[in-house]
């Protein structure tokens, strides 16, 4: 991440680096999390798993804005 970057975020060249990590890291965890394998998508349906039903754009975005918040 640029030193301009960083400054208009009012965060270090270092801080803006962790955080790009941490961007990085929590996409493919969470696009791994709710990207179920065909197999198990069926399972989804049964209402015992209605919890496990996340948006991904739902779920990234809310993470993201606590995150650069």
């Amino acid at each position: 991440m640029s030193r301009a970057a960083a400054g208009a975020c009012g965060i270090s060249q270092a801080q803006g680096i962790r955080r790009l990590t941490q961007t990085y890291a929590m996409t493919i965890g969470l696009w791994q999390m709710l990207d179920w394998p065909p197999a198990l998508a069926a399972l989804l349906q049964q209402p015992e798993f209605s919890l496990l039903r996340a948006d991904f754009e739902t779920e990234l975005r809310d993470a993201l804005e606590r995150l650069w918040a």
